[in-house]
């Protein structure tokens, strides 16, 4: 009898000591795997960005990541295998806390090397074991820095600059570069540059619909796909008013007992800076500026003794732009000094 208790109580032993598997956390607490990793390259090294997840692998609402795990694997060129397993060389950890779902994060790596093959992989880390699937690879190779745009230079126009360099051919080590694109910098300052409108295969760039009177300053850089190569020096510009004003209508002139008097219907541009007053005696040639006067003026009084004989009169609009644009002369008119 006892020896029947005895091999019972040794089952129930040998029973209550297997084994136990780990714990696994339920879905509502795992979250979706990162899909949107993306990278842009350049010569300070690689931007990466990607969407903090909104949702659990069983689809509610989540908010808890700690940590991004960001994986890095550094391969020889010669080695890479684009079918080949990728074992990953470095774990960078980016930190989740505080930050909310559908945010998105941007970590820039800029310990690269020319000559190697570089792959990213991101998950989220909940806490213990709880570690989203890995999310997207994005993959690309370190060559050597595309060489900067040089002789950059700006034309003027209204309202449009023109920006115009020498085609970039080289990497910094010498070897060819093809396939180059462009793509161009601006600010208003030279300190807050960024990008503006589309790469462009063509050495040549048209900023239209700028502000006349405002610098604006640009650089330009050399790209092959999502890589961008040395920034070309910083060069400014500014779109300058090239139209000019109306002339004022139906001048007038009035004899004085000394001189002239001069009456016009004024321009009605809105950047008007002033009228100027020209002057010609019949027989001589051009026109001789004889005055101004300021853009709300309607007249303008001449007391210079004139010499007898036919004398005419024009008066032109100028604006307010650092070319002070002038207007065609208005219709002339005829004085007749005694």
């Amino acid at each position: 009898m006892r020896r029947g208790i005895l091999c019972i109580a040794i089952m129930v032993m040998l029973v209550g000591c297997g084994r136990k598997t780990p714990p696994v956390p339920p879905n509502a607490v795992i979250p979706q795997a990162i899909s949107n990793l993306e990278y842009k390259a350049d010569d300070t090294g690689v931007t990466l960005t990607w969407t903090y997840p909104e949702r659990s692998i069983d689809g509610r609402g989540i908010d808890n990541i700690r940590t991004f795990h960001l994986h890095k694997a550094i391969i020889p060129e010669a080695d890479y295998c684009q079918e080949c397993p990728v074992a990953y060389d470095q774990v960078i950890k980016v930190d989740g806390r505080g930050i909310e779902p559908k945010t998105k994060l941007t970590y820039m790596d800029k310990d690269l090397q020319a000559g190697y093959h570089y792959v990213y992989m991101v998950q989220s880390d909940s806490g213990w074991r709880i570690k989203s699937a890995e999310s997207n690879r994005v993959d690309f190779s370190q060559q050597a820095t595309l060489l900067s745009p040089v002789e950059v230079n700006v034309a003027t126009g209204d309202q449009v600059l023109t920006l115009a360099w020498l085609p970039v051919t080289t990497r910094e080590d010498g070897s060819d570069a093809v396939d180059v694109k462009y793509q161009v910098y601006r600010g208003t300052s030279p300190a807050a540059l960024a990008p503006i409108g589309e790469v462009t295969p063509e050495p040549r760039y048209v900023d239209r619909g700028i502000a006349n009177e405002q610098t604006y300053y640009y650089n330009v850089r050399a790209v092959t796909f999502r890589t961008a190569g040395y920034a070309s020096k910083t060069v400014s510009g500014m779109g300058l008013d090239m139209v000019p004003p109306v002339p004022p209508r139906n001048v007038k002139v009035l004899s004085l007992p000394q001189g002239i008097q001069l009456h016009w219907t004024p321009s009605t541009d809105t950047d008007l800076g002033g009228y100027r007053v020209y002057h010609q005696k019949e027989g001589d040639e051009g026109w001789q500026q004889i005055g101004t006067a300021p853009k709300g003026a309607i007249g303008f009084k001449d007391i210079t003794p004139l010499s007898p004989g036919i004398h005419y009169f024009v008066v032109t609009s100028f604006d307010l732009g650092t070319r002070q644009n002038e207007s065609e002369y208005s219709l002339k008119v005829r004085y007749t000094a005694p």
